[in-house]
């Protein structure tokens, strides 16, 4: 579930014409798989915890990018 609402990011780069998107979605999924796979016992903490960390980053990128002028 967490990588399929990852996807979500792709369009979203497009339409605002910005790389964050495409690097939610590959750090996401590569994260999501690693953490499944190497911490399997505690699959339920440290998987949320991936979602939690990448979305402040791309949050954070999104708040201070720069914008055109006249926006």
């Amino acid at each position: 579930m967490g990588l399929l609402a990852g996807l979500m990011w792709v369009p979203l780069s497009w339409i605002i014409r910005h790389w964050i998107g495409l690097f939610h979605e590959t750090t996401r999924t590569v994260l999501i798989v690693a953490a499944w796979h190497l911490f399997a016992a505690q699959r339920f903490v440290v998987i949320p915890a991936v979602v939690v960390g990448i979305y402040t980053v791309s949050l954070v990128v999104l708040a201070t990018r720069c914008r055109p002028e006249g926006r």
